[in-house]
């Protein structure tokens, strides 16, 4: 199941959708043709090491249609939508661990690959600590044809730089040309975006990516195995990778206030009140992660599920 943050950003795309999807593109469950590929992070967002985003999916494969047919039988649209979003996910997971034979699946085949051997682990790793997401939501009538920039800027616009913000640290693969576009375009996220050939013609820079993986993962020690992130070592206060610490009580990593905000500490990065660091955050409440001043962390709420003020930027570009 996708962590409930990467939920509220995703559900509005299967709302009221009749014809169309929010974007203008087909939407036909009854055929397959709804958003989707979007799976993973299965240990939880604040676990995820790597981001990958591709193009748009294909089209629907065999057995997608019967699949989200399940969902029509909700006549509550919210209900309706949890369903798709789900539906969508459990297949998407199954067709990456069960690849079909022959070329159909070579993508997955390929891609699974390299992130196993980046990652070394087996795939019930990758599918833990590894958000697989889509520029585009949905397929379009060719699926070889260029998408058009007015298009990548409203999908974009609308899910992915959202989906992109809750993992400001985590180094995305950006696979084709076409995502790797689409990625600058969501985010300024130039200095984290790896492009990798994309798998369905084999990965033809596969030694490349592995080693720029292996040089930011080292650099920035995100084992799933370690909690690094959130200790700190004396002398390195808002210095490198280390997660520090502020003066006041309410500033204390692990601290939680009155309204279930969590303080996660700061890496030095400036906020926008006056000699304050930008703290990272987490609500307790619903998982959202976003930014904000020392000076708030008391009486800090959630913008997502307690009308809180936006977050600001917590991360270092």
């Amino acid at each position: 199941m996708l962590p409930k943050e990467l939920q509220l950003i995703l559900r509005p795309l299967y709302q009221g959708a009749a014809e169309r999807c929010p974007c203008n593109l087909r939407f036909d469950a009854q055929n397959g043709w709804i958003p989707r590929g979007m799976f993973g992070a299965e240990a939880g967002g604040s676990k995820v090491q790597l981001v990958v985003v591709s193009q748009n999916p294909g089209h629907p494969l065999h057995g997608e249609a019967e699949t989200y047919r399940q969902a029509l039988s909700c006549t509550d649209d919210d209900a309706r939508a949890d369903k798709l979003l789900e539906l969508q996910e459990q297949f998407i997971r199954t067709v990456h661990l069960q690849p079909p034979t022959g070329k159909n699946g070579r993508y997955h085949r390929e891609l699974m690959g390299l992130l196993r051997e980046a990652l070394g682990t087996d795939d019930e790793g990758v599918l833990r600590h590894v958000y697989f997401t889509e520029a585009v939501k949905c397929s379009t009538a060719d699926e070889q044809a260029q998408i058009a920039l007015s298009l990548y800027r409203e999908c974009t616009g609308r899910t992915l730089g959202r989906e992109l913000a809750l993992f400001p640290e985590a180094p995305i693969l950006a696979l084709g040309r076409g995502a790797e576009n689409a990625v600058r375009e969501a985010s300024p996220v130039a200095k984290r975006t790896i492009y990798v050939s994309h798998p369905s013609r084999g990965i033809r820079n596969r030694s490349e990516v592995l080693e720029k993986l292996a040089e930011v993962l080292h650099f920035r020690d995100r084992s799933a195995d370690t909690e690094m992130r959130d200790r700190v070592q004396p002398g390195t206060e808002g210095k490198g990778w280390y997660w520090c610490s502020g003066e006041g009580p309410s500033v204390q990593i692990g601290q939680v206030n009155r309204n279930d905000q969590r303080c996660c500490g700061h890496r030095g990065v400036p906020g926008t009140d006056h000699a304050q660091f930008a703290y990272k955050v987490e609500c307790l409440r619903c998982g959202y992660v976003y930014g904000a001043n020392g000076s708030d962390m008391h009486e800090r709420r959630c913008p997502m599920c307690q009308d809180g003020a936006p977050g600001i930027q917590f991360w270092r570009t």
